[in-house]
């Protein structure tokens, strides 16, 4: 997975953490949720990677404050199943909003008109919101996985808005490329 779906990844997840905060705050609570998703104690027991007699425990709460690495096995699963429809709706929310870049990247650039070419790209520090119409292709590109697609969106922002800023003529005719991603971190409003 390239970097630019992986940040645009981490972005829809720790929008979803913001959402999923209300989720059991109990061990007992916790495991009571994966029993009513499971159906069987020894499901929950297998999925946790405990004993059936552990699960119990926690259901009936004799056991409160399970080992930390347990504890966060719990926590986790239940995230994974806690309210399925909202990483849906954090991703459609977030189509409908701007979504600020800041990466470190090499860009390219080739000016038709002039012959200019820079296929290489120099390293450069980029910090922008693009508007929503960007946001909506980024995450479809990262449900795709399509790396080479957000970074075309990214560099089709940059041909635009950074490169052109508005002007026709010889700067109208820059087509810009992504050829190395140093870093980058996407955040969703």
């Amino acid at each position: 997975m390239g970097k630019m779906i992986e940040a645009l990844g981490e972005a829809v997840r720790s929008r979803l953490t913001e959402k999923q905060s209300e989720i059991h705050r109990t061990t007992k609570g916790r495991v009571g949720f994966l029993l009513k998703k499971e159906g069987t104690v020894a499901k929950v027991a297998e999925r946790l990677g405990v004993s059936a007699r552990s699960v119990h425990r926690y259901l009936k709460g004799e056991r409160k404050t399970p080992p930390d690495d347990i504890a966060a096995r719990i926590e986790a699963e239940v995230r994974k199943d806690w309210k399925p429809g909202l990483q849906r709706q954090a991703a459609k929310e977030a189509r409908r909003r701007p979504v600020t870049v800041n990466t470190r990247a090499a860009f390219g650039y080739q000016a038709s008109a002039t012959g200019t070419t820079s296929p290489d790209g120099r390293l450069r520090n980029f910090r922008k919101t693009l508007p929503a119409e960007y946001a909506e292709r980024l995450l479809e590109a990262q449900e795709n996985g399509d790396e080479a697609e957000a970074q075309k969106v990214l560099a089709e922002y940059l041909q635009d808005e950074y490169f052109r800023e508005g002007r026709e003529g010889k700067a109208g005719e820059v087509e810009v490329s992504i050829t190395d991603i140093d870093f980058i971190d996407v955040t969703l409003h």
